[in-house]
């Protein structure tokens, strides 16, 4: 009985290992389709304060100067936005959500290909078109300079900073006030650099930047605080500190360009940053050398606009366990989003709840490297675009960076085409860009991530009478089926406004009046519901003048009656 007993114990208990291992096989399995899920992180949470003993008036606004136009540029067709024989390298794209867009890219000096400059270019349909005879340069004296960011503040001014390749102590930034006119505005296009080594003993080179606008109600200062800017640096002065690194942020306040910066903090590189314009929230993120484990850890940092506006600015932050590298930034409508690269694969940190918690989910891993991340997007959806063995990929989320879905299709045509650089991948809303490598003329390229409506038609008459109403028909249709609006711009000084939501391939009639004798040029244009513009269609509408048509009249009978041109002289 004893025996039969131990073997009825015995087959128990193999019967019990036999299902440990096939559960532990199940849940292993279940991990592995799982990847896109939140995991448990290493992380430390912490705060800094930019002590008033930091902050030193550095340089007048007034100090900006004027740029130059750009030597010559010729624009592509189809997908290629700029090519040059001579080098093309980082570049900056952003969109201020109504179609207004404008880019920077570093561009080889033709006199001195030792010297690498800044340019920029405005675009009015969200980047399928540039108008390149707006295009100016921020020529700098010598050096490269290079990693451009950019950054809308309202409307069509705009922010954007690079660094220099020169251990000088020059950051560099620029101001768009209008990219529509160089000339509009006080000052029109500028750039300047704060004078940091009138105050510092020695300080740089820097090594990378960024900039935040922001324009929203929370702004205590709305006529001088229009965001900020921050570099990754270096800093060697007896009468404050020293460190290799570390991060500085610079902003206008009053009349002047207020600097701060983090001590006890080195080793930064990357620097990104972003402000959400629903709440105020300011975010920067940047690698971060670990000292003990010899990686990048990555630090998340995040202050509220009403704390920005107080006497000591603290900042609360997130320190993740490296290795982390590369990272991009998102902060839209109460959803954060920081994307970067972690042993060769795309990690996501994501938060909504103004950065109290956040979570961790993978973006896109294989067993090739995932690198160089951008992102964009409008909060809970967003779209992430990365380089794979120099080919453009796209990775998509509907629910805040919970969970991605990685397009296996790459983007370029060219097999191999896109330049195997940080910063040289940017995205605006559902339409990418990158710098490319396929021709021996390095150029910028871009693809629709979503299609546009196509360019809409305009039916109607040619000329007509003053004080009279004339009936004008438009029609677009758009390749995915989305819904479409209309804008008809009267060339009068007046327009419809947005018309719509119509469904793809609907006509509508709008009708108007001039009350002037005159040459005018109807335009229309199309958008969808993602945000996608369409190119302007033109139809050229004049009223000629009473005593032209008189004139006119006149001569006809002066033709048919050789009398009357006796009579009258001729």
């Amino acid at each position: 009985m004893l025996r039969k007993g131990n073997n009825i114990i015995k087959k128990f208990f193999i019967f019990a290992v036999v299902i440990f291992f096939c559960l532990t096989s199940l849940q292993i399995g279940a991990e592995k389709i799982t990847t896109n899920e939140e995991r448990t992180l290493n992380i430390e949470k912490g705060e800094i304060t930019l002590t008033k003993e930091n902050i030193k008036k550095i340089a007048q606004i007034n100090s900006c100067k004027k740029i130059i136009s750009s030597s010559s540029l010729k624009g592509g067709t189809d997908l290629e936005v700029l090519t040059s024989d001579y080098y093309l390298g980082h570049t900056a794209v952003v969109s201020n959500g109504e179609g207004n867009a404008v880019f920077f890219i570093e561009y080889q000096n033709e006199n001195d290909p030792s010297i690498r400059e800044i340019i920029a270019s405005p675009s009015y349909d969200n980047g399928l078109t540039w108008d390149f005879e707006l295009t100016q340069g921020f020529p700098m004296d010598a050096g490269v300079n290079k990693l451009p960011v950019l950054d809308f503040r309202s409307g069509l001014t705009a922010y954007g900073s690079w660094v220099m390749d020169e251990p000088n102590g020059i950051t560099p930034m620029a101001r768009l006030e209008d990219i529509s006119d160089p000339e509009a505005g006080e000052y029109g296009w500028v750039y300047w650099s704060p004078n940091w080594t009138d105050n510092f003993e020695e300080i740089g080179p820097f090594y990378s930047t960024d900039v935040a606008c922001y324009d929203g109600p929370l702004n205590e200062e709305p006529d001088v605080f229009w965001g900020i800017a921050l570099w990754t640096g270096k800093l060697d002065d007896p009468k404050y500190d020293s460190f290799d690194n570390g991060i500085f942020l610079i902003w206008f306040s009053g009349d002047y360009i207020w600097i701060s910066w983090f001590r006890d903090l080195e080793g930064a590189y990357n620097i990104v940053t972003d402000i959400d314009q629903s709440n105020g929230m300011i975010y920067f993120a940047s690698e971060v050398y670990n000292q003990k484990t010899r990686v990048n850890d990555l630090r998340l940092y995040y202050i509220t606009m009403e704390d920005w506006f107080k006497e000591d600015r603290t900042f609360h932050y997130w320190k993740i366990d490296g290795p982390a590298k590369n990272p991009a930034i998102m902060a839209e409508n109460g959803i954060l989003n920081v994307v970067y690269e972690s042993k060769g694969d795309l990690k996501c940190l994501y938060s909504s709840d103004k950065a109290k918690t956040i979570k961790y989910s993978t973006v896109a891993e294989s067993k090739d490297n995932e690198l160089y991340p951008d992102i964009t997007g409008n909060g809970l959806e967003a779209v992430c675009a990365f380089n794979k063995n120099n080919n453009l990929y796209i990775a998509e989320t509907t629910d805040g960076g919970k969970t991605w879905k990685v397009d296996e299709t790459p983007i370029n045509d060219v097999t191999g085409s896109i330049a195997n650089e940080y910063h040289c991948i940017n995205l605006l809303p559902y339409r990418v860009f990158w710098t490319d490598t396929r021709t021996d003329a390095q150029g910028v390229y871009s693809d629709f991530l979503i299609p546009p409506p196509e360019e809409p038609p305009i039916d109607g008459p040619s000329s007509g009478k003053i004080n009279t109403k004339y009936d004008f028909k438009v029609k677009t249709t758009h390749p995915d089926g989305l819904k479409v609006w209309y804008w008809i711009d009267w060339g009068d000084g007046t327009n419809t406004g947005w018309l719509g939501p119509y469904s793809s391939g609907t006509e509508i009639t709008e009708s108007h009046t001039w009350t002037t004798k005159q040459a005018f040029t109807i335009k229309a244009k199309a958008k969808d519901e993602k945000g996608m513009y369409s190119s302007w269609s033109e139809l050229s509408f004049s009223t000629p003048k009473t005593m032209e048509r008189y004139r006119s009249l006149f001569y006809d009978l002066l033709a048919r009656f050789p009398l009357l041109q006796k009579i009258f002289g001729f």
